[in-house]
């Protein structure tokens, strides 16, 4: 069964076009650290040499990365490296539709809030408002 997750993730990637993954991406780990010095126009899917399936989406500073953080798409596990820090971790249905709102050019500063609010509930406003700020700075949200 698939996780609501990676039906996101694989919705995203199957509209995207396809950009050629560059081995310099890795960072020894499994995580692609490297991808987020990348500067793109628009958000671009990609098949890493280990056959994970990946998005790259553009910020202001470089690119976010989301990738299955297995082969083949095993344990549906999403992943992100972020420039700057937008996530962390395996990535939530919450997330992913924030990544999607994000390409689809829906995402408000609403929706950011109220996602950073569930996330860190019990927060201070100023730590949700730097928060906030970052996906602004990122250029994702005015």
């Amino acid at each position: 069964m698939s996780t609501q997750s990676h039906q996101t993730f694989m919705a995203i990637w199957n509209a995207l076009s396809t950009i050629e993954f560059k081995k310099e991406w890795h960072n020894g780990t499994g995580y692609l650290n490297s991808a987020t010095l990348e500067k793109l126009q628009r958000p671009v899917r990609f098949v890493d040499d280990l056959d994970r399936k990946g998005i790259l989406l553009p910020t202001a500073e470089g690119s976010t990365v989301v990738f299955e953080r297995y082969s083949d798409g095993a344990h549906e596990v999403i992943v992100c490296n972020s420039s700057p820090d937008l996530f962390d971790g395996s990535l939530s249905p919450i997330q992913m539709d924030i990544i999607h709102k994000r390409i689809d050019g829906t995402l408000t500063e609403e929706h950011v809030q109220t996602y950073l609010e569930d996330l860190w509930k019990g927060s201070s406003e100023e730590f949700i408002s730097r928060r906030i700020q970052c996906f602004k700075e990122a250029g994702w949200i005015a």
